[in-house]
């Protein structure tokens, strides 16, 4: 069995562990690669652990004085337009609505209707009562 040093991590080609080092002692391309791979897999895997966390809350959202919890967009930021309530987001415009789906990256209904466009981002952030 090898053992590996803790200076060099191991990368895996051909199930045979080489050390993850450029000629001239520096951290290969590769494993800078997989390094920022593995890092945005686990911004991915805590982004959907927050937007899971705030639909549960939101899906209990019945009057239009619930506070609704925002969800983060990919940029790890809250949309500016996010409603405060279950009654702010059923007085959303229908420009305000088509900004929120496009901040968190999601289909615009193609018949660009409101009500349409409010449950699309109602489904999408939880509310089951829109």
């Amino acid at each position: 069995m090898q053992t590996a040093s803790l200076a060099a991590p191991l990368v895996f080609h051909n199930h045979r562990p080489t050390p993850a080092t450029s000629l001239f002692g520096g951290a290969s391309d590769e494993y800078r690669e997989l390094e920022a791979q593995l890092a945005e897999s686990f911004f991915k895997l805590s982004l959907h652990d927050q937007w899971s966390k705030c639909r549960l809350q939101n899906s209990r959202a019945r009057s239009g004085m619930h506070v609704l919890r925002p969800l983060l967009t990919t940029a790890n930021k809250i949309p500016i337009l996010f409603p405060l309530t279950l009654g702010d987001m059923r007085a959303l415009d229908l420009i305000s609505v088509l900004a929120l789906l496009q901040a968190y990256e999601q289909p615009v209904p193609a018949d660009m209707e409101l009500d349409a466009a409010r449950r699309a981002l109602a489904r999408f952030v939880g509310v089951l009562n829109p």
